[in-house]
């Protein structure tokens, strides 16, 4: 397990019921009730552990040392645009069978994802530059790949490919399938603090966050997704230190970045995490009105409505126990 996670919010819970349970042994007066008390002990202390594991430090990315890098299968069908981009936001580009090491992870990923047989998934390799040309995102053409073209297949020569088993067929870019994306591992991997390979995201002591500002200007849900891709979320806050930290992102004066509170059914405000705004941080400014969905952050710390379909900035936060990436030291035990 990672070192880190064991800082997690779970690792904590566990040294709290261990302690309280090491303190209340020592009220006991017979050793047979001490020894049933150690023992129900080391089961809290493993059970706990196990949920740390799983929920704070569990990747979605798996490391394969056949193909140097990793691979995290998305299985809720998508076009191929949309795969294309989720992979971009996540770090990692569309994979695609460029070699036989990459074909027999690819293959596997799908196995363990339940998609043999007749279901495929869409592949990085298109002919969006040029008909009938087809590369990877990595530049292979697909005449250097260990596939066979579907031999029932006979009509238009669509841009994008739909792979099963060691089969590529055409497919229009926007149909929908599951896709799996590919994070090459380089120098350039290396965690830091925040439990990322980005070095965007600042890890702050006072919160125990990391926080991400981004200048594009998008909307509220284009910044929620790619937030999410980069495995945080548009950030939350709950307090005016909070508020303080976020507000010193921004680069000026009357600037403003969307945060991940929206307004739900029958008017009520509630963060991406399901709180009450009221619960939280929340200082409105003079200008609010009822008629907006989501909020900016403004330079002075300040919420301020934005309407419907609005563009912003953004900050994104992270929890620095969540990797997104499995260590490879991991996948080495």
């Amino acid at each position: 397990m990672n070192s880190a996670c064991k800082q997690g919010r779970y690792y904590k819970l566990t040294q709290i019921l261990l302690c309280t349970i090491s303190l209340f042994s020592l009220l006991l007066p017979t050793q047979l009730v001490k020894a049933t008390l150690k023992m129900f002990k080391w089961v809290v202390y493993l059970t706990l552990l196990y949920i740390t594991d799983f929920v704070v430090c569990k990747p979605d990315y798996l490391y394969h040392e056949e193909v140097a890098g990793w691979l995290k299968l998305h299985i809720v069908p998508t076009t191929w645009q949309d795969a294309f981009m989720q992979c971009h936001y996540e770090g990692a580009v569309l994979a695609s069978p460029i070699n036989s090491d990459f074909q027999s992870a690819i293959s596997n990923v799908m196995r363990e994802g339940h998609l043999s047989g007749p279901s495929g998934i869409f592949i990085g390799t298109n002919a969006l530059f040029s008909e009938g040309d087809y590369i990877s995102v990595e530049g292979v053409p697909l005449a250097d790949m260990p596939v066979t073209w579907d031999s029932r297949y006979d009509g238009k020569p669509e841009k994008c490919l739909y792979l099963y088993g060691e089969t590529v067929r055409p497919v229009e870019c926007t149909s929908y399938a599951p896709y799996i994306c590919y994070k090459e591992r380089d120098n350039s991997t290396t965690f830091n603090e925040c439990g990322t390979f980005d070095n965007e995201y600042q890890f702050s002591q006072e919160t125990g966050s990391c926080y991400k500002f981004h200048s594009e200007i998008i909307t509220w849900s284009e910044a929620h997704r790619i937030c999410l891709a980069e495995g945080g979320y548009l950030a939350i806050i709950n307090d005016q230190s909070e508020a303080n930290i976020m507000k010193n992102m921004l680069p000026q004066q009357g600037s403003a970045a969307f945060i991940g509170m929206r307004k739900w059914k029958n008017d009520i405000w509630l963060t991406i995490h399901g709180e009450k705004v009221e619960n939280v941080f929340h200082e409105w400014s003079n200008g609010y009105h009822e008629n907006c969905n989501e909020l900016y952050l403004q330079s002075d710390g300040t919420f301020r409505c934005a309407s419907f379909k609005q563009f912003s900035q953004f900050i994104c936060e992270k929890d620095p126990n969540a990797y997104r990436f499995q260590m490879v030291s991991d996948h080495e035990e």
